[in-house]
């Protein structure tokens, strides 16, 4: 999963002071396990486990 790749690039970061990337980093973590959620949340709702919130 790339979010693990990045929460590390994100700890190597923190370890040089480089906030900036520490930033992007977790930026990037974050979308990647929203990306998870929602397509998981999409599959409950093509299977009928849970109704679409839309």
């Amino acid at each position: 999963m790339v979010a693990a790749a990045d929460m590390l690039s994100a700890h190597l970061s923190a370890e040089r002071g480089n906030t900036a990337g520490i930033r992007r980093d977790v930026d990037r973590a974050e979308m990647s396990v929203i990306e998870v959620l929602e397509s998981m949340h999409a599959l409950r709702v093509a299977i009928g486990d849970v109704e679409d919130e839309e």
